[in-house]
């Protein structure tokens, strides 16, 4: 691929159709083979980036539900075992459940735009939401009694 080919695809690829990529490289004199292959090899190189983060994207999201369903059910073995007083037990847990989904959304978004420092960074916030919201409600609880 010619050099002057690439950089303009590089430069107004995402930018633009590929027909008009097209007619705008071949009206600036470039050879149509040469451009169709260029453009197809561009494509190619697009496919296979947006399958990479398609699949980033599916482990993250599945490590944010992953963290916030542990924390609820860690946060509802322990309000079980630690309630005196079995009458608020199925409210406290339905709350949690609402409060850690509200979590994941949030943490999730915020998270998500950290993906581009690896999934572990990505899932740092995720982490602190899930302790920090299943933490409080275990302490809400009180002491666990065996």
């Amino acid at each position: 691929m010619k050099p002057e080919i690439e950089a303009y695809l590089r430069e107004h690829g995402a930018r633009y159709t590929s027909d008009a990529l097209r007619r705008q490289l071949i009206a600036a004199g470039h050879d149509a083979t040469e451009v169709e292959e260029a453009l197809r090899a561009t494509e190619a190189t697009r496919a296979s980036e947006a399958s990479e983060t398609r699949g980033l994207r599916r482990r993250f999201w599945l490590g944010v539900l992953l963290l916030h369903v542990s924390a609820l059910v860690i946060a509802t073995v322990w309000i079980l075992l630690g309630s005196t007083t079995q009458s608020y037990v199925g409210l406290a847990i339905v709350v949690l459940g609402i409060v850690l989904l509200i979590g994941v959304g949030v943490s999730g978004l915020i998270g998500g735009t950290l993906l581009g420092r690896g999934i572990g960074a990505a899932l740092v916030v995720p982490a602190i939401s899930a302790l920090l919201l299943g933490g409080t409600c275990m302490a809400m609880a009180g002491p666990v009694s065996l």
